[in-house]
């Protein structure tokens, strides 16, 4: 694979993993919880979700100025 696939493969799990972590926080734990008798969360313990956009943004953003870079290094 290149380094690009690499990227965005990477992109992909990373929002994949933050997607999956806001379901957990907002619909599954809070079900559960109730059910199973569980402490709540602290209301702080979401991933805010500048951090979802901008970490997927910031790995796009580095995948596209790869496609510049890397034939300029030779690769």
């Amino acid at each position: 694979m290149t380094a690009l696939a690499y990227l965005m493969l990477l992109a992909g799990v990373v929002t994949a993993a933050l997607l999956i972590d806001k379901l957990w926080v907002r619909v599954l734990h809070p079900n559960l919880a109730q059910r199973f008798g569980w402490e709540p969360l602290p209301a702080d313990s979401e991933i805010p979700t500048g951090w979802c956009l901008g970490s997927a943004g910031a790995i796009t953003i580095s995948a596209g100025l790869l496609n510049y870079i890397a034939p300029a290094a030779g690769y």
